[in-house]
């Protein structure tokens, strides 16, 4: 598993060891697994802020976008031929896919009405469909040409994390003081699920 906090750090969970990536540091942050499991994505901000890859040994350290704008990883395609980012912008948040291979960059479209501070978009494993967060917390459902947006969730208090495992999506909803609640929805059915005796934040959800 690998985790940020200034630096990327990667811990075995079988033998406990934890290592530094090497080239990573400054406030690096959202670390971004491929689907093969052979690159992290993640945001590097030494000597500027950077979309860049790193194999999970520590080598092939490779920058593919300058992020000026500070923006947030959304997700891979599912071949991983394709990393889709959000960046801010005057027109509000806008999605973005980089060619891997290459590093160009292609405008998708803009989030309607997008969260202002962040829309915390993720894209769907089968390459399907993206989840964001609106100004007032509701969760959409958006198909990757930016057609058939639709609401999936309601948050009266506030959403703070947005996560897929195949069809289902794990939100965390703010309370206040305390930990976040977590709740399980299928977004094909709009069942829904709340799970009372986990509290935290979710940083990804794998369900059989």
């Amino acid at each position: 598993v690998v985790y940020s906090y200034d630096v990327l750090y990667m811990d075995d969970l079988r033998s406990g060891n934890v290592t530094v990536l090497p080239g990573t540091g400054g406030n690096d942050y959202n670390p971004l697994w491929s689907p093969d499991g052979k690159w992290i994505a993640f945001i590097n901000s030494v000597n500027g802020t950077h979309i860049s890859l790193i194999a999970p040994d520590g080598t092939g350290l490779r920058r593919l976008y300058d992020d000026s704008n500070h923006g947030a990883l959304a997700g891979w395609s599912p071949d991983g031929a394709q990393l889709y980012f959000t960046a801010p912008g005057l027109d509000g948040w806008t999605l973005y896919a980089i060619d891997v291979a290459t590093g160009a960059v292609k405008t998708l479209f803009v989030l309607e009405d997008a969260s202002l501070k962040a829309p915390n978009a993720t894209v769907s494993p089968d390459g399907a469909w993206l989840a964001y967060r609106d100004r007032v917390m509701n969760v959409y459902l958006v198909r990757m040409d930016g057609t058939d947006r639709h609401l999936v969730a309601s948050g009266s208090v506030g959403i703070s994390t947005i996560v897929w495992s195949g069809d289902w999506l794990g939100i965390g909803i703010g309370n206040f003081n305390a930990e976040d609640t977590l709740v399980l929805l299928q977004h094909q059915t709009c069942q829904a699920y709340t799970l009372p005796e986990l509290h935290g934040n979710l940083e990804g959800l794998r369900l059989p």
